[in-house]
């Protein structure tokens, strides 16, 4: 009974300044025009204990998530559009994927808690065990070698807070 949903742009939510304790943005940045003004308009409806749970892909992820074609979104807009006619899955390309520096720059504004590794080293606490499995070989990896691996992690898991 106390839940009302609102169909609104993301780039221009119709809330007033400090509105929400939580705010969900689940692989949502690269289908907007203007991630920036997204991130920037979640901030500005953020309270200031609230938190953003926000769940973002890679640009170098290896396949792409949304046509699972390798290599996809490394390629510049053209490129990419070509390899989707060739592969007939589609004519144009419109996400707009970023790396994890370009994303993190992006969140400046916000306190990032970052649980990406402590999802794959632990996902059992995290009821993820469908996505990443208990004996896979990724679990496995020594935390050493994730820090060099990390910026073509496939996803990454952030929850966010106002500083």
């Amino acid at each position: 009974k106390n839940l009302k949903f609102i169909k609104a742009s993301t780039l221009n939510i119709p809330f007033k300044n400090d509105t929400f304790d939580l705010v969900i943005c689940n692989h949502i940045y690269e289908h907007v025009p203007d991630a920036q003004k997204m991130f920037n308009e979640i901030y500005r409806v953020l309270k200031k204990n609230g938190i953003c749970y926000l769940s973002a892909g890679n640009k170098y992820n290896i396949i792409e998530g949304h046509y699972k074609l390798p290599f996809l979104s490394w390629l510049p807009q053209p490129l990419a559009n070509l390899y989707l006619i060739v592969t007939n899955r589609g004519k144009v390309y419109e996400e707009k994927h970023f790396s994890y520096f370009k994303i993190k720059r992006m969140l400046r504004k916000f306190k990032i808690n970052d649980y990406t590794l402590r999802i794959i080293k632990n996902p059992e606490k995290y009821y993820l065990t469908d996505m990443v499995k208990k004996d896979s070989f990724i679990v496995k990896i020594p935390s050493f070698v994730f820090r060099i691996i990390y910026p073509l992690i496939p996803t990454y898991i952030f929850i966010l807070s106002k500083k």
